[in-house]
């Protein structure tokens, strides 16, 4: 049967192209994270012009009478960060239209220059108040985790290991930097213990971000790889396979086994008198009206159709997927067919036509068939030719749905009529043949 390891052994070009299309989509997330950091910055910006209009007073005890420098240069900054993330969110949107790669140590500087905006604002601040530590305190180090977070959304782990890197290593140096301009009065840093806390977790963050953004793209690829898998088998089954075949089927190792089965072979009628008395079109929409119904049927009782065949179709249960009472199933679903087929030309949506349906059950090998370029699901074994010579002889016993011993066994408390012991072409003895409609 199908197996994951063998569908997927070698890489596929689709998958190449999902790589393809992931790169795209991984710019076009990357140009979203910029747009939220671009107006996070010009919402900073405007929030720190405003603050030194209408609360210079508070401001004014924390700078000092430079306070309209530091609104100037904080408004700058903060509209330059703004302006320089638009800057870079165009040039991607840019090259991504152009269909183009973003080289990587483009995207590293920009991670780099991005995470040291919180530096870039402590630096800031050790200018306009004393003792220069107390820059720590201010709610810029919490903007790198913020950046941390934010670096998922570039889809990359190693970028967002590298933001945490840089986050980590930045604070560790102002720290330093700040114990050198210290004088003697150390604030945070006079604790060593609680600064290297803050450093490490912002490399775990890093770490931590970095192992999120992998397992999105793990399941990302997986989940493609799930659904190529899946169009795969349907591929092989057709449109007509129901999800609890599917799932047998990616569930199951071998390519071929031997099962027992009971096979259905499905008949219309007198169809090529039919079909002359009427269009191409007639007969298409025709077809698909019956053939929805038995499609359903035959689902809802646990088969597959394995094949159509013109004017009928050859229906299998106990492969791939077996129910334990496959025989049943199938004469459940045969007598089904019969009475729907019945309905609706009682109901005016279908002629009045007549079909003839046989079943016979034994052993099968079962498998694919076909090349890496095309396969098809086959049943192989005497019950195939045997079910499909029992089909035949509808006509000649004037019935609509026969079947063979082995099959009657099974349904005895139908009480199927026996009809006669037949030399059917093909096998040296006789086989008896029963009626049920």
């Amino acid at each position: 049967m199908l197996s994951k390891s063998s569908i997927l052994r070698e890489k596929d070009p689709i998958e190449e192209l999902f790589q393809k299309d992931i790169e795209k989509e991984t710019i076009q997330s990357e140009r979203f994270r910029l747009l939220l950091v671009s107006v996070s910055f010009a919402l900073l910006g405007l929030i720190f012009t405003l603050g030194s209009f209408f609360a210079r007073e508070h401001i004014e005890r924390v700078i000092g009478p430079r306070i309209d420098r530091f609104a100037i240069l904080s408004a700058a900054l903060f509209f330059g960060y703004a302006l320089y993330c638009a800057g870079v969110r165009f040039v991607f949107g840019w090259v991504s239209r152009r269909e183009r790669h973003v080289p990587l140590v483009t995207r590293y500087m920009n991670a780099f220059i991005e995470t040291s905006a919180p530096t870039a604002v402590m630096l800031l601040f050790t200018h306009f108040i004393e003792p220069r530590s107390r820059a720590l305190y201010t709610p810029a180090p919490f903007a790198y985790a913020l950046f941390i977070v934010l670096s998922t959304l570039r889809l990359d782990p190693k970028l967002s290991l590298f933001t945490g890197f840089v986050a980590a290593v930045e604070f560790a140096l102002f720290g330093l930097y700040c114990f050198a301009q210290s004088n003697g009065n150390l604030g945070i840093v006079n604790n060593p213990m609680l600064h290297s806390g803050k450093i490490f977790f912002l490399l775990g963050t890093g770490v931590a971000a970095a192992f999120v953004t992998a397992q999105i793209r793990k399941r990302q690829l997986h989940s493609f790889r799930l659904l190529q898998e899946r169009n795969k088998v349907t591929s092989i089954f057709g449109q007509h396979v129901s999800p609890a075949v599917v799932e047998a089927l990616l569930n199951q190792k071998d390519q071929s086994e031997s099962r027992n089965v009971c096979v259905m072979f499905f008949d219309i009628r007198n169809f090529t008198t039919f079909s002359e008395k009427r269009s191409a079109q007639e007969v298409v929409e025709f077809l698909n009206t019956i053939f929805a119904f038995c499609i359903e049927i035959i689902n809802k009782h646990n088969g597959i159709i394995n094949k159509f065949l013109g004017d009928g179709f050859m229906a299998v249960f106990g492969a791939p997927l077996s129910n334990g009472q496959d025989i049943r199933s199938a004469v459940n679903a045969a007598n089904e067919i019969i009475a729907r087929v019945a309905e609706e030309i009682a109901a005016g949506r279908l002629p009045d036509v007549t079909v003839g349906i046989g079943l016979h059950s034994g052993d099968a090998v079962t498998g694919n068939v076909g090349s890496t370029s095309r396969k098809e699901y086959t049943v192989i074994g005497d019950v195939v030719n045997l079910a499909s010579r029992i089909e035949q002889l509808n006509k000649q016993f004037s019935s609509r749905l026969l079947m063979s011993e082995d099959v009657m066994r099974v349904c005895e408390d139908l009480a199927p009529e026996f009809v006669s012991e037949t030399q059917v072409k093909g096998r040296e003895r006789p086989v008896k043949i029963y009626r049920l409609a």
